[in-house]
């Protein structure tokens, strides 16, 4: 079965070929994208405060539509 990323249910994804983000502008790293590690508080060198914020239901159908 394969997982839909984490990322992919975050109001700071943005959408495209690359999985970018507010958080991670140049490119969000594997290990969050595939939920190695949590990304609830700020990583070491992010460079900013952004962290994972879920959609709303109402986002995510728009999202997923």
């Amino acid at each position: 079965m394969t997982k839909t990323p984490i990322c992919f249910h975050c109001k700071h994804f943005i959408e495209g070929k690359e999985y970018k983000c507010a958080a991670f502008p140049y490119g969000i790293p594997a290990e969050v994208i595939h939920s190695k590690i949590s990304h609830y508080a700020p990583l070491p060198g992010q460079g900013n405060t952004l962290t994972f914020l879920p959609l709303t239901d109402e986002e995510f159908d728009k999202r997923f539509s």
